[in-house]
């Protein structure tokens, strides 16, 4: 098995006291993490395994903002660090969370056409939950695959040190020549992002809010500029801490941050782009721009798209 995989962690502490359930989610690996990434045959891009996991990470994140919990993640969100696994499991461990969430995907297949989603779980009492989640994520993706067992007891670390129960998926094979193509698409990651909600909405028995989201600006313009391809201000702010702190839902206040420094830190602004994977799959668009990340972002609103280049 090439990596950990997507890691689920279950509620089941009976008669804890808490006001709203804390979701531990965990892109796992890192940007730079080496070995992860897909089969450069199926994919030229070699598309590392991180930015498959934070794309879904992300939208998770996102899509329960409209419930009522609390979400940490455990990863670092640029993906500039490989986060140690006893690191994230202290802090999903000390935030006392009630579900840890760590998404991966798979390796091993060498190029075949097997492969599918596999969910881990450890221990004797957690066969149900597992086997639901299974259900949950492929009803909506539909990739199940041809693996002689979907749903396995195993001992991996996140599921023997972390606090709580645990469950663990594999989200498909990065070296599949069934699974390459579909797990690299955006509607998969949507998919999937969406069978990890309803299953975490129906187990934590999660309320619906009415909580708000930043207002969108009337435009993001700068310069003549359109950025909205690139700039989503609610994705900006649930995305980064520190941002949501200092401007919280001002969409203006983000975006204008996002000009004037978020582009140069790299910063991630929408789920469909994300600029450190745009720069790493196109050697013609690093010698024409080198460490000059804005660059990279005007370059994917005004000729990317059209060229239908892969921005994740």
């Amino acid at each position: 098995m090439g990596s950990f995989g997507f890691l689920f962690i279950a509620s089941g502490q009976k008669g804890k006291k808490m006001s709203k359930k804390i979701i531990a989610i965990d892109a796992g690996h890192g940007a730079k993490t080496l070995g992860k990434r897909c089969l450069i045959s199926i994919d030229p891009a070699q598309t590392r395994e991180w930015h498959l996991n934070s794309r879904i990470a992300d939208k998770v994140q996102k899509m329960l903002v409209s419930y009522d919990c609390k979400v940490i993640r455990v990863d670092d969100t640029t993906g500039a660090k490989d986060i140690s696994l006893s690191n994230r499991v202290k802090t999903a461990n000390n935030a006392n969370a009630d579900i840890y969430i760590s998404i991966h995907h798979n390796a091993g297949i060498k190029g075949g056409s097997g492969g599918g989603t596999v969910v881990y779980y450890h221990g004797t009492k957690r066969r149900e939950e597992a086997d639901t989640l299974y259900r949950a994520l492929t009803s909506k993706t539909k990739l199940v695959g041809n693996r002689a067992e979907k749903v396995i007891n195993k001992g991996f670390y996140v599921l023997k040190h972390t606090k709580m129960p645990a469950f663990l998926l594999e989200n498909g094979f990065m070296d599949s020549r069934t699974d390459t193509p579909v797990i690299l698409t955006a509607s998969h990651a949507e998919k999937t992002a969406q069978g990890i909600v309803s299953f975490l909405v129906a187990e934590l028995a999660l309320e619906a809010t009415g909580t708000a989201k930043p207002a969108a600006a009337a435009s993001y313009i700068h310069n003549s500029v359109d950025y909205s391809p690139v700039f989503d201000a609610v994705y900006y702010a649930d995305r980064y801490g520190d941002l949501k702190a200092t401007y919280g839902n001002n969409a203006a206040a983000l975006f204008n941050h996002f000009i004037a420094h978020g582009m140069m830190e790299g910063r991630q602004a929408i789920d469909t782009f994300n600029v450190r994977a745009y720069r790493s799959r196109y050697p013609d668009l690093q010698k024409a721009f080198g460490d000059n990340l804005p660059a990279y972002y005007l370059h994917y609103i005004q000729l990317g798209r059209n060229e239908k280049r892969i921005a994740i």
